[in-house]
Formats: structure tokens, C-alpha cells, sequence
């Protein structure tokens, strides 16, 4: 306990040009005046360079630049370190005044090595490579179980939730043990492990989920079912789940695990290479949606401006169509990011798409008809 306190006691004296009083150090501390300075007397011994200066405007002090290196980083680690901690995932997970502790403490290690600048350049280097999982739009669900289930992967348990099945919409009742988070893209899972293998359950389909108590007494599923990642049910039954009470199983790698799952969902699409025509105003969005060629209609196109995040409306609105090459990860994928382009984006090869495209118009003009008379 002693340790840690002065531990904080360096990382709160270091970089400053002043005194700190011995009354701001004991309330940060959350001990008396006379236990602080014994401590500043226990860390010189210990060879710190630390000292007292008495009157007004005194306090303790460290020498100056000197910088504690407790963390054995150099500038280059540090700054790779506070480039790819993001602030942003760490917040959605209620972690971001720790991770916050932890990369200024960062930075004053490698100041330790280098200069006395070096700290204020590794966070400023850090500073211009933001990882934000939220994206331009508030999520849709999910997050308020980010932190219970980080707590039930922290402590080893099991939870139990029911799961909207992404593709047939089935609800069923799982319990399964907590193993890790994932965040891909925008998206966050939960990751467990049934009979079946290891299984990735979207946090936005996760209705009412709950820790199981720590003796594992009912860890059953009355008809569960997960995903792996694709989107659609495995249809599997009952799930064996291991109790809440067993160890947490430290040979789990998460990050392969993810990895290979990712290859097995990847090797099921069939690509689908499409020619689509496409009004300029919509590139975009296209290309948000799937990667796109230009091949005809391009030409010469002024640079659009942006301005609060929003392109001007009037912006490209009167230039002609393009032509551009797509290739879909599957005819599912092409009918699900099609749709979003309604009016701006018409197929042109292959036949059988458009055919697809005009039943899936057809439809939607037939049950948007019935709805109009019915009013």
C-alpha cells in the first residue's frame, strides 16, 4: 500500500517547476500532513531526488527535469503506446481517467530518457490519432452492457441474456461464459464458448443480460443460439456451458480466435462484380457501402468543399451520371447496400441483379400501396 502511494506521490511531483504544498499532496494522497513527509524522507533514502522548502510558497519538490523511469520505455515506445490507446473505445467502457492516468505516466517515463519536452511530444503525437468506435452517429443499442460485461469477463463469470438472431429474427435465451469484448468496425461483441466453438454475439442484439451468480448454479440455456460473426443463426439447440464458478480459461487467444472466425465467415461469400450508374451526389456514399471504380463520366470535377461536416446540397447535382465497377462480398450484400442508394445508384449488368432489384421494388410499392389504403 505504502508503495503505491509513493508511486503517486513521483508521478504528482514530476514535471512541476513549483512547490507542491504538503496539505495538497496529503488530500490527494488521502493521508495526514505527517505521513507525507515521512514518505518524502523514506524516497530519499531510497535515492529519490526529492526535498522540502519551507515559508510561504514552499512545499515538496523534485530536482529539476529529473523524471522517473519506472516504466523502462523509450520515446519511440511511448509514442507508439499513446498512438494506439484510444480514449474514446477506453470511455465507452468506463475506463478513460485511468487510461488518461496511465499515458500521462507514459509520456513522463520517456521524458525520463530524453528531454525535458519529450513528455508533452509523445501525448501530442497521440493526440492526432483518434480510434472512436462510435462513429458520426450515436449507436443504436448495445453499449449499456459494454460495462457489466466487461466486468463479467474481468471476474471470470457467466451471463445470461436473450439474443435477437441477426438474420431470422429469432429470440432465444442464452448463458454462456463471458471470455472477451470485441469491437470491429462500430460494432461490439461479447465473445463466449459453447460446445460449438467459440461464438460472437452483437451487444446491439442483447436484450436484459445478467451476471450469474459466482456458484454457477443454473448455467443452461433453455434454446440458445449465437452467432459467429456472419449474421446468421448456427440454429444450434441446448448450449454446454461451463459454470460460472470454473476458472477462466487462460489459453483462450481472443484475438486468433477472431481472426479465424473472420477467414471462415469471409470464405462463404461468393463476389458478386457489378456495373452500376451512379449520380455524382451518391459517390460518396457508394463508396462508403463498397469499394467503387469510376470507369466512364468521370472527367474533370471540382474538389467539393465541407463545411460542419455536412457537403452542400446543390454540390454535383446537375452533372451527369457515372458508371462505375463494384464487386459485392454476395447478392445479400448487393441487396442490403443497394437499397440506401434508392434514386441515385441504377444496375446495369448483371441481368440477373436488376431482376433481384425490380422484385425488391415491386415488393415495396406493393405493401406501401396496401398501407395508403388501409388509411
Amino acid at each position: 500500500m505504502r508503495a503505491d502511494r509513493l508511486l503517486r506521490m513521483i508521478w504528482m511531483l514530476s514535471g512541476r517547476t513549483a512547490p507542491t504544498p504538503a496539505a495538497e499532496l496529503a488530500d490527494y494522497l488521502e493521508v495526514s500532513v505527517r505521513t507525507v513527509m515521512r514518505d518524502v524522507e523514506a524516497l530519499s533514502a531510497a535515492g529519490v531526488p526529492v526535498y522540502t522548502q519551507q515559508g510561504r510558497g514552499g512545499g515538496v519538490s523534485l530536482l529539476p527535469h529529473w523524471r522517473p523511469d519506472l516504466l523502462g520505455l523509450d520515446e519511440d515506445e511511448a509514442r507508439a503506446l499513446a498512438t494506439v490507446v484510444s480514449l474514446a473505445g477506453a470511455g465507452a467502457l468506463g475506463l478513460d481517467d485511468a487510461v488518461g492516468r496511465a499515458l500521462d505516466k507514459v509520456a513522463v517515463s520517456a521524458a525520463g530518457r530524453g528531454s525535458s519536452e519529450s513528455s508533452g511530444d509523445v501525448l501530442w503525437f497521440g493526440s492526432r490519432v483518434v480510434i472512436d468506435p462510435e462513429g458520426w452517429l450515436p449507436g443504436v443499442g448495445g453499449r449499456p452492457w459494454l460495462k457489466k460485461a466487461l466486468a463479467a469477463v474481468e471476474h471470470g463469470r457467466s451471463v445470461r441474456f436473450r439474443y435477437t438472431a441477426g438474420e431470422s429474427g429469432r429470440i432465444r435465451e442464452v448463458v454462456i461464459p463471458a471470455l472477451g469484448l470485441l469491437c470491429a468496425g462500430s460494432d461490439w461483441y461479447l465473445v463466449g464458448r459453447s460446445e460449438h466453438g467459440t461464438r460472437f454475439f452483437r451487444l446491439d442484439r442483447i436484450d436484459d443480460l445478467e451476471t450469474c451468480e459466482a456458484d454457477g448454479a443454473e448455467s443452461w440455456s433453455a434454446s440458445a443460439g449465437s452467432e459467429d460473426g456472419s449474421g446468421k443463426s448456427t440454429g444450434f439447440g441446448r448450449v454446454a456451458v461451463a459454470g460460472a464458478a470454473e476458472p477462466v480459461d487462460v489459453q483462450f487467444d481472443l484475438l486468433a480466435e477472431w481472426h479465424a472466425a473472420r477467414e471462415r465467415f469471409r470464405s462463404r461469400f461468393h463476389p458478386l462484380p457489378a456495373l452500376l450508374e451512379v449520380r455524382p451526389v451518391a459517390l460518396g456514399r457508394l463508396r462508403s457501402l463498397v469499394k467503387a471504380e469510376v470507369i466512364e463520366g468521370g472527367g474533370e470535377q471540382t474538389d467539393i468543399a465541407v463545411v460542419d461536416g455536412e457537403t452542400p446540397a446543390s454540390t454535383g447535382g446537375d452533372r451527369p451520371p457515372l458508371r462505375a465497377r463494384v464487386v459485392f462480398a454476395d447478392v445479400s450484400h448487393a441487396l442490403e447496400a443497394l437499397p440506401r442508394l434508392a434514386g441515385d445508384v441504377r444496375v446495369l449488368e448483371p441481368r440477373d441483379l436488376r431482376a433481384r432489384m425490380r422484385g425488391l421494388a415491386a415488393r415495396l410499392l406493393a405493401d406501401y400501396a396496401d398501407q395508403d389504403e388501409a388509411e
